[in-house]
């Protein structure tokens, strides 16, 4: 069973219609519905899990809100049979949102309120909710204040304690957000930290080129210095430039890799660009890639094919306008075959 948990919000994403976006004060602008989904590393990756019927269980805090109450049942929704739904309400806390204004053809903007995220630290998500896991991922420290602090000490001492139960890690980021607390953290004192528990990261090149003050060095380049905090493996997202893989050359740096898929992860470079597909949106594309490469770890698949199915489920999500609606099970995608 693969566990998600770390940030969940609500994603509120008003159609701005045709005309082109932009602020002006005072002005009434009419749109049209509004879509509500779960959004953030729970709604995203672990919804994405859901829809492709992979065993999961999802770990989150929500507040005592009308949003707590529609992120329960939407999520409760989406899992069915096979997840586990397992969110704490916390009196007196707001639950995470989000308003994403996603114009046509110009890239999406989010306002985030983090709420209950905020008070995520290494005692929210273990005890029971570990037991019969082969995979933990966690999602957006950034967002997340209590486990962001003293350069990730909380998240640390919860993969840490993965590590213990033999659980493979796994941790993806978000961009810092300027006036926030995360914006003025040392991320390379965090990850220096951190990532020696983590057996793969999933950021994006924005994210890494921020925390790493790296604007010059080359993908691949970025997913070295990576490495170099002795993490396990890189999966590096790069966007409309599709993603890179890059393990570790210690072979036992990645034994839990080939432990769980009786395969050769140590020492390998590999990389894809999207799967063809219409681009109808692109909320949650790369959390659904995510969940793809997941999906194909737990799958006992190799790393290579890992990519393909992660690059195939993001495209998925992409036709569907960021819908988790778009993505099919597992089952069916293996049929029809995910090669590019």
């Amino acid at each position: 069973m693969i566990g998600v948990c770390g940030y969940l919000c609500i994603d509120l994403i008003p159609n701005l219609g045709e005309l082109p976006f932009a602020y002006n004060a005072g002005e009434l602008r009419e749109v049209s519905a509004i879509d509500g989904n779960p959004g953030g590393a729970v709604g995203n990756t672990g919804g994405a899990l859901c829809k492709l019927e992979v065993p999961c269980k999802l770990g989150a805090l929500t507040g005592n809100d009308i949003f707590a109450k529609v992120l329960q049942n939407s999520m409760e929704e989406i899992a069915k049979d096979t997840c586990k739904i397992i969110f704490k309400s916390i009196p007196n806390q707001s639950s995470g949102y989000a308003i994403v204004l996603a114009p046509k053809n110009q890239d999406r903007m989010f306002l985030a309120c983090r709420g209950a995220n905020d008070l995520i630290d290494s005692q929210s998500f273990n005890g029971d909710f570990l037991n019969d896991l082969t995979i933990i991922h966690f999602g957006y420290p950034p967002l997340c204040q209590k486990i962001a602090q003293n350069n990730g000490e909380e998240l640390r001492k919860y993969f840490a304690l993965a590590n213990q139960k033999n659980i493979l890690t796994s941790l993806d980021m978000s961009l810092p957000s300027p006036g926030t607390f995360s914006y003025d953290i040392d991320w390379i004192k965090y990850l220096t930290n951190v990532l020696p528990t983590v057996d793969l990261f999933c950021p994006s090149i924005d994210e890494i080129r921020f925390m790493l003050k790296d604007n010059n060095s080359s993908p691949q380049e970025l997913a070295e210095k990576l490495l170099s905090f002795n993490c396990g493996a890189v999966l590096l997202k790069l966007g409309a430039n599709g993603m890179i893989f890059l393990s570790n050359k210690d072979k036992n740096r990645c034994a839990i890799f080939n432990n769980l898929t009786a395969k050769s992860w140590e020492n390998t470079f590999c990389s894809i660009l999207p799967y063809p597909c219409k681009v109808v949106g692109t909320t949650g594309a790369g959390d659904s890639a995510i969940a793809g490469f997941l999906a194909g770890l737990y799958s006992k698949f190799d790393p290579l094919s890992c990519l393909k199915l992660a690059s195939r489920i993001a495209a998925y999500r992409i036709a569907a306008g960021g819908k988790l609606s778009g993505i099919p099970n597992l089952e069916t995608i293996m049929k029809k075959g995910f090669e590019q």
